[in-house]
């Protein structure tokens, strides 16, 4: 019968350190990420009548390695690939001009999977037709909130939208400048750090969602450990 227990007593201690050591290693792993530093894409962007601009009235966005991508008159849409900071689709929709490029430009975001991270870009006149043929459900579900569907939404403003598939409205990060029409102001030149596919904003708050997980698995391996004291002591 000891020989039975002190089976049983092995058996169960090296499960506990196999569940361990697969909790160390998933800490190891999202410490690593969180100690990363992220690549900087920089965006400067603009309004037609942007004059106090210092790069001028255009748009681009900037890699890391110096390369940019251009946007041309409204609005500009760029998503990245999976778990990667390579951009993987970027390109111009003129909502200014045509409804029907509201309604393109809503069937690509509509398009993007749930997760994936989109940042919409706008450049010389973002205001007219930007609620149109279904463009603002579209953004919504890529996070576009107050800013973007605020009625003080001004002509020849300038948009930033960092957000995801399958967000709710208003859970994006949003960029805005342009407190009248025409505002000679109405530019933003901004840094986005991205890890892995994913915009690192907000990076405490993440830390303080990893360590509460963290908490959590501590929490239930001391109650197991409990458990099994109290299985070995009967």
């Amino acid at each position: 019968q000891a020989e039975t227990v002190n089976a049983r007593v092995l058996d169960e201690a090296t499960t506990r350190a196999s569940n361990d050591s697969a909790l160390a290693g998933r800490i190891s792993t999202t410490e690593a990420k969180l100690t990363r530093t992220p690549d900087i894409f920089r965006i400067k962007a603009s309004g037609n009548t942007a004059y106090a601009s210092p790069f001028g009235q255009s748009t681009n966005i900037f890699r890391p390695d110096g390369s940019n991508i251009t946007i041309n008159r409204s609005y500009g849409v760029i998503t990245f690939e999976a778990n990667s900071n390579v951009i993987n689709f970027a390109e111009t929709f003129d909502v200014y001009g045509s409804q029907d490029e509201a309604a393109r430009m809503a069937a690509v975001l509509n398009g993007i999977g749930t997760g994936q991270t989109v940042i919409v870009v706008t450049n010389d006149e973002p205001y007219t037709w930007r609620l149109a043929r279904g463009l603002d459900t579209a953004m919504a579900r890529v996070g576009a909130g107050e800013k973007f569907f605020s009625p003080n939404f001004a002509v020849h403003s300038v948009y930033v939208l960092v957000g995801r598939g399958g967000l709710s409205r208003g859970e994006g990060v949003e960029y805005y400048q342009g407190n009248v029409n025409q505002d000679p102001n109405a530019f933003l030149d901004l840094n986005i750090p991205m890890l892995d596919g994913r915009p690192a904003i907000g990076s405490s708050g993440a830390a303080s969602v990893v360590q509460a997980a963290v908490n959590y698995e501590i929490f239930v391996r001391a109650t197991q450990d409990s458990a099994l004291a109290g299985r070995i002591a009967t």
